[in-house]
């Protein structure tokens, strides 16, 4: 396909129409005549909407078929649609939330998680995927954190870089492969008091030094889409600004693929009072090489008229329209425009076995032991427990954005433990229980108390302004308190929570956040030591919401608290500054030992060597992360920055010694200009909860 020849061939109508995004049930007969919400307000013809480009999700691979087919029969040049869709962890086999799964430290994890949802998601006709939301975050008041990969920049740029090899492959024709769109450019991340669709807050050195590595992570991995934010930044919305979209995403970063904003983010930039009207909105984006335009339709109603009237040159237009034609030549669908679609499979692949077993093993990476006093955990097999909370019985586990999940083939706590525990009730209040029920649960050696968020608390448009239990789950618990027993609390949410009225009187937390389809067999096997817990926070847990937002590679103080009585030092009278569990915690039931942190001599590449011990008799995932403590630079830096990590397997009783090399970019920093440098001078490199540490002098001879 000669896509230069086909772009000389379109009419200015029909060139606005490629850029246009509409939801499928515009194509369909019977909602022709009960268009709704913005495309109602702008007013589009049948006609116009027959122009669109691309559509936004769909239902099933027979949607698919029948809007492609009517699409094709009404185009004059035939140019098949495009169909993207939000898939965040998974399309009908949900796998955890991006926030837990980002816990297992593993990069290989994501990929893994990526490559599975693209085989299902293709199989219904999805070309495209509005994923990674490579967002970095620090305030959990925020309901998209569970989007996040936490507040490290070295994972964010890992994790990204994964999950858009596995979503596109290593051939984007392949009928399994589908194009990857990082999101959210930029800094959507850092909203204003933790509420979502408001202004980023920060500065363009710390958008630089921290918020933009998992955007470059995805470009250097080749993600062929980027989304624009709602947010703005710099005075300017995200959707508008030719400093973030021109300066920064194409010529900083070299991205050159399709730009396209978020559902309605064009046409509310007249909410934001920098557009006069949608034609205006429209102009504004345009000039910033915003290509895509989702929902409202504004770029077939306007550009027309913007081209006739010189307000915008056709020579824009046509380089837009062509980096969208490229990426459809690209995806292979001028050859095949079902690409991928598969009715047979459909109903087959998802949610197999071999689906299953994915999710289960990252659901087992995923969970989090924050707390195991006394080895209350596993529980022992003569012990009797009862099985209680809101959440002990309840489906909604597969968290935000799982569109296609089905609920009702999602195990509870409850299916999965039957016949574990004495009974089971979900009444958090104990002064309702009958006296059968209290006897019953008395009889029970631990309480295992399965509560938290439900699934609609977290995700867009679930900001919080206190991120705590329910005050009926606080009271709950310290009734169960007083009953003396052993209380082992599972924890679902979407973001960290404060738990620190609770935290003395429970004695094991296992945070599970929203861990997919598997949810309830990972916590089953937790509970009972069929899987032993190895992952870690990569977002801090805050003792207060007056400590938010907080992360653990935040500025030293000029005057830091060191523990005196009162002094003019940088701390809170009513409180300790440190989180209640920070970056990197996380329990297991076996004990690892590391010893022998060495640098390992190469003319090439700053490379340590560790020894990393098993001294129990369970075997687990050790994960070994390094930081670093920046020599000293022009502009102020972190305490401590995460630079490099590795996971290892080990058999109990065994000692493996491993390698991890440092990624040249990783020892760089941005200085005041806004110029990544790289440091120079003493550095000090060393392993989490060990006193072990080498010292090195930058620049290193392979810089």
């Amino acid at each position: 396909m000669d896509i230069k020849a086909l772009l000389s061939s379109l009419t200015t109508e029909e060139k606005a129409g490629q850029l246009a995004q509409l939801p499928p049930y515009f194509f369909k007969k019977e909602a022709l005549h009960e268009v709704a919400g913005p495309v109602q307000r702008l007013k589009l013809t049948e006609k116009e909407i027959f122009l669109a480009g691309s559509v936004l999700g769909v239902g099933n691979p027979e949607e698919m078929i029948q809007i492609q087919q009517t699409y094709l029969e009404r185009s004059r040049h035939k140019i098949p649609l495009i169909f993207m869709a939000d898939i965040i962890h998974g399309y009908k086999t949900i796998f955890p939330i991006p926030l837990a799964l980002s816990g297992s430290f593993s990069k290989e994890n994501f990929h893994l998680m990526a490559r599975a949802s693209a085989q299902e998601a293709s199989l219904s006709g999805i070309h495209a995927t509005f994923s990674p939301m490579a967002d970095l975050v620090r305030d959990p008041r925020w309901g998209r954190v569970m989007e996040s990969f936490g507040e490290d920049s070295f994972l964010a740029y890992q994790y990204a870089f994964a999950m858009t090899q596995g979503y596109q492959g290593d051939n984007l024709k392949k009928k399994d492969s589908i194009a990857a769109c990082l999101k959210h450019f930029a800094a959507y991340g850092s909203p204003l008091a933790g509420r979502d669709y408001q202004q980023a807050v920060l500065s363009l050195h710390d958008y630089f030094q921290y918020y933009d590595a998992g955007y470059r992570g995805a470009i250097d991995a080749g993600a062929r889409l980027a989304m624009s934010a709602f947010n703005v930044f710099e005075g300017i919305p995200s959707s508008i600004s030719q400093y973030l979209l021109k300066q920064v995403l194409r010529k900083r970063y070299g991205f050159k693929g399709v730009t396209i904003s978020d559902y309605d983010s064009i046409t509310e930039t007249v909410m934001h009072r920098v557009s006069e009207n949608d034609a205006h909105a429209v102009e504004q984006a345009m000039l910033a090489n915003l290509d895509i335009e989702m929902a409202s339709g504004a770029y077939i109603k306007h550009i027309p008229s913007l081209i006739s009237s010189g307000r915008l040159p056709m020579q824009l237009l046509d380089q837009a329209v062509l980096r969208v034609l490229k990426l459809k030549k690209d995806l292979g669908l001028f050859k095949n425009p079902f690409k991928g679609v598969d009715v047979k499979k459909e109903k087959t692949f998802p949610l197999s076995a071999s689906q299953r077993l994915i999710a289960k093993k990252l659901a087992d990476e995923s969970i989090v032991l924050l707390k195991n006093d006394l080895q209350v955990l596993p529980l022992k097999q003569q012990q009797k427990f009862a099985l209680l909370g809101k959440l002990n019985h309840h489906q909604g586990l597969l968290g935000p954005w799982s569109w296609h999940g089905d609920r009702e083939k999602t195990p509870t706590l409850k299916d999965v433990l039957d016949p574990h525990f004495l009974l089971s009730n979900d009444i958090e209040d104990t002064t309702l229980w009958d006296h059968t029920t209290l006897t019953q649960i008395l009889d029970a050696d631990v309480f295992v108390v399965a509560t938290g968020e439900f699934e609609k608390e977290s995700g867009e448009a679930r900001s919080k302004t206190n991120p705590t239990l329910d005050i009926k789950t606080i009271h709950f618990i310290k009734q169960l308190k007083a009953f003396n027993k052993p209380i082992v609390l599972i924890l679902f949410a979407g973001r960290p929570l404060i738990l620190t009225d609770i935290i003395d009187d429970v004695s094991s937390i296992l945070y599970a956040y929203f861990l997919g389809s598997e949810s309830s067999l990972t916590i089953k096997d937790t509970l009972l030591g069929l899987n032993n817990p190895s992952a870690k926070l990569t977002m801090s847990f805050p003792r207060s919401i007056g400590q938010i937002p907080m992360a653990y590679n935040a500025l030293s103080s000029g005057r830091p608290f060191l523990g005196e009585s009162f002094t003019y030092t940088s701390h809170y009278i009513d409180s300790v500054n440190e989180p209640l569990f920070s970056f990197g915690h996380g329990l297991s039931y076996a004990n690892f030992n590391i010893t022998d942190f060495i640098q390992i001599a190469s003319p090439t590449q700053l490379t340590f060597s560790v020894s990393v011990s098993n001294t129990s008799d369970i075997g687990g995932y050790a994960i070994c992360n390094i930081f670093m403590q920046a020599p000293v630079a022009s502009v102020a830096l972190p305490n401590h920055q995460l630079v490099g990590t590795h996971k290892i397997y080990l058999h109990p009783l065994t000692t493996e010694k491993i390698t991890i090399t440092i990624d040249h970019q990783f020892l760089t920093y941005v200085d005041s200009n806004l110029k990544r440098q790289i440091h120079s001078g003493l550095a000090t490199f060393f392993l989490h909860g060990t006193s072990l540490f080498q010292k090195i002098l930058l620049p290193y001879q392979a810089l």
